[in-house]
C-alpha cells in the first residue's frame, strides 16, 4: 500500500476551522439526538410507564428529550447541509482562480480606455459552430 506524504495531501481539507466546527457541531447533534428520541419512544412505549394522575419522572425527562431531541436532529441536518454549501462555495472560489491567467498581452500607456484588467479563462475561445443535422428526427413525409 502506498502512503501519500503530508506534501501531497491537499491542504484546502484541513485549513478552515469554521467548516471543522460546523461538521463537529452537526455531527454530535445528529448523532446524540437519535438515541435520545429512540430511548424517548421506548420509554413512552413500555408497558409499565402507563399515563396516570401522577407522572414519574422517566415520562416528564422523556417528554422534554423527545422535544429537545427532534430539534436537535433538525438543526444539525441543516448545519450539515450548510458545512455542504460552505465546502461548494470555498471549493468553486478556489477552482475559479486557480484557471484565471492574466491576459497574454497589455495594452498601451498612454490609452488607459483600452487597458485589459481583468483576467482571461485559459482556452475559451468560441467554437466554430456546425450546422446540426435534424433529418434523424423528423417525422417521414409521405409521397402522395
Amino acid at each position: 500500500m502506498t502512503v501519500l506524504p503530508t506534501s501531497a495531501v491537499p491542504s484546502h481539507r484541513t485549513k478552515n476551522p469554521y467548516e471543522r466546527a460546523l461538521w463537529v457541531v452537526a455531527g454530535a447533534l445528529i448523532l446524540g439526538s437519535v438515541p435520545a428520541m429512540m430511548w424517548a419512544q421506548s420509554v413512552f412505549s413500555s408497558p409499565q410507564n402507563g399515563w396516570t394522575d401522577q407522572l414519574s419522572v422517566d415520562i416528564q425527562i422523556a417528554q422534554a428529550l423527545n422535544f429537545v431531541a427532534s430539534n436537535a436532529l433538525s438543526g444539525g441536518i441543516i448545519l450539515a447541509g450548510m458545512a455542504l454549501v460552505f465546502r461548494a462555495l470555498m471549493f468553486n472560489q478556489r477552482t475559479a482562480a486557480t484557471y484565471l491567467v492574466p491576459a497574454p498581452h497589455t495594452a498601451p500607456r498612454q490609452n488607459p480606455d483600452s487597458a485589459i484588467t481583468d483576467p482571461v479563462a485559459s482556452d475559451t475561445r468560441r467554437k466554430e459552430s456546425v450546422p446540426v443535422d435534424h433529418t434523424p428526427y423528423m417525422r417521414p413525409q409521405s409521397t402522395e
